[in-house]
């Protein structure tokens, strides 16, 4: 350090192990004092608490204390929320436009960025900052509940694969709609404009026209730098150029992408849950219109989410699509984008229901060649590498189809990869580092009432010396042996020999995830592995 005298550090475990093991050992070593790694001349901290857990949106998280090199910026890529996706020019446009500290921005949530940004607004406005969140739920009786509560516009997806069928999304509705209609918690139903014309369509709340509110001005910074990176990005020749336009935009875009849902966060200063409910009403409203649209110019609606909608209609072109966005621009002012035609697309349906289709989980071909996969396992952070190895090659063959006649001829080559996979496992030539598993940890290891797989890896850990916590990520492999049926990576041995038919369920349950609204069940693959070999076959469809 001294040597080289970095600006920036970047690590994989900086804040969870290296620098607090490092400051450690030199306790140990009775050298603590000399192990100064900042430029200023202070040694690095032996924190007695590494970290908390914590609630949020209903799941259990951990996160470590920062390692602080003062004087340097240390930035740990697992324990960065902005960073980890989108680089350091990322990081340094969400710290300059949400006026953070860098360090700070860097392992700092997203609503705790927005809300800086916030605050600056406010200062600048010379409002009054609540010391802590004042504005409860506006009091609605049963029916003013149901109609209220009702969250965006959905349309069942028709499950199954579908030809030709086209993409359309608006570009940030809900940051667009808050800042077009002025939404913010103390705008709506102030008490300055009782009588104002602008009203919230299904609910009749009345919104201020007096003045702009603090998340409105909060969130026109963020469009329109996001919109000037991605014109930025589109101009550029150089490809470093356009990796650092995207970067800055896409970091970005994850604010705006968190920030409907802080705007009825119980702890937002400038949120409320009225205002949340109006921009779902007003994007109802705006999906709708956007659908009857669409339907009087001869096209059928498969599917639509929110802020997307997937259109059908015999032999249309590029340009037919191209002139409904105009008009839904038009009619509406707000952005919107045609993404594309599919070639084909599938639409998946429940795990547990084969009968009910599922929002966000389908994966298709556009017509350029682009695959698009959502909420299948290739997609999962705690897939194990030889499940997502077999998805990809299947894929690999099913996107050489045309149309959902091809595909449908391309599935048994698909589960000859399968079968590559199966045989892999039962040889026992798969490396164990292809098998690692990631999971959350809900609870501590010893509130656990079952013997679930990464409860029994984390119980390992401690045994063997470990500090595990509710929140953090445990890695275990499935093994063969009854009494360690699932060991963490660090504590596997040579002859660790793992359970090669647990992992052949995942395999089989991964590729019903792809074929399932083809009539590929879990059941029917998992039995056609009886024996060692088989010859796929078409499977039976009632």
């Amino acid at each position: 350090f001294r040597v080289e005298d970095p600006d920036v550090i970047m690590t994989h475990g900086g804040d969870s192990f290296i620098f607090p093991y490092i400051a450690r050992r030199s306790q140990e070593l009775g050298i603590l004092d000399q192990l100064i790694l900042g430029r200023d001349i202070s040694p690095l901290r032996v924190y007695e608490v590494q970290g908390h857990s914590y609630f949020s949106y209903g799941k259990i998280l951990y996160r470590e204390t920062a390692a602080r090199l003062l004087g340097r910026l240390h930035v740990d890529q697992r324990n960065a929320y902005v960073s980890a996706d989108c680089g350091l020019e990322g990081l340094f446009e969400v710290s300059r436009t949400c006026i953070m500290p860098i360090q700070r921005a860097s392992r700092a949530t997203i609503g705790t960025n927005m809300t800086s940004l916030q605050l600056y607004h406010a200062v600048k406005r010379d409002v009054l900052i609540p010391w802590n969140k004042n504005q409860p739920e506006e009091l609605k009786n049963s029916g003013e509940l149901v109609t209220a509560d009702r969250g965006g516009f959905i349309y069942q997806p028709e499950i199954g694969i579908h030809d030709h069928v086209g993409e359309l999304d608006f570009a940030s509705l809900y940051p667009t709609i808050m800042t077009q209609k002025n939404l913010s918690g103390e705008t709506v139903n102030c008490t300055c404009c009782p009588n104002s014309s602008n009203r919230v369509p299904e609910l009749e709340f009345n919104i201020c026209e007096r003045s702009a509110g603090i998340v409105p001005l909060s969130l026109k910074i963020l469009l329109d730098k996001r919109s000037r990176y991605k014109a930025a990005k589109k101009a550029a020749v150089d490809e470093e150029s356009k990796t650092l336009y995207d970067q800055r935009q896409s970091a970005l875009k994850w604010i705006l992408v968190c920030s409907f849902g802080y705007l009825g966060f119980k702890n937002a200063r400038f949120g409320k849950i009225d205002a949340h409910i109006a921009t779902c009403a007003f994007s109802r409203k705006i999906l709708r219109e956007a659908t009857a649209l669409a339907e009087a110019r001869g096209f059928t609606l498969v599917h639509a989410i929110v802020d997307s909608f997937w259109l059908r209609k015999q032999e249309a072109t590029r340009g037919e699509y191209e002139d409904l966005c105009k008009a839904i621009r038009d009619k509406l002012r707000l952005p919107i984008s045609f993404e594309g035609v599919y070639s084909w697309i599938v639409l998946l349906s429940s795990k547990t229901d084969s009968k009910i289709g599922v929002l966000n989980r389908y994966y298709g071909i556009f017509e350029d060649g682009t695959l698009k996969v959502r909420g299948i396992d290739l997609r999962r952070h705690d897939t194990p590498e030889i499940v997502r190895q077999c998805q990809t090659e299947m894929l690999e063959i099913l996107i050489k189809a045309r149309d959902s006649s091809e595909f449908r001829l391309l599935i048994p080559s698909a589960l000859k990869v399968l079968e590559k996979f199966v045989g892999s496992l039962r040889d026992g030539t798969v490396p164990l580092e292809n098998l690692v598993i990631v999971r959350n940890l809900s609870k501590n290891p010893d509130e656990y009432t079952h013997q679930v797989p990464q409860a029994i890896a984390a119980r390992h850990l401690v045994a063997h010396g470990g500090s595990v916590h509710a929140g953090q990520q445990v890695s275990y492999i499935l093994t063969s042996d009854r009494t360690r049926t699932a060991l963490p990576p660090e504590v596997v041995s040579a002859d660790t020999v793992y359970d090669s038919e647990r992992y052949v369920d995942l395999l089989c349950s991964s590729t019903a995830n792809l074929l399932l609204p083809l009539g590929y069940d879990g059941k029917y693959l998992r039995s056609m592995f009886g024996r060692s070999r088989y010859e796929p076959a078409a499977p039976k469809i009632s």
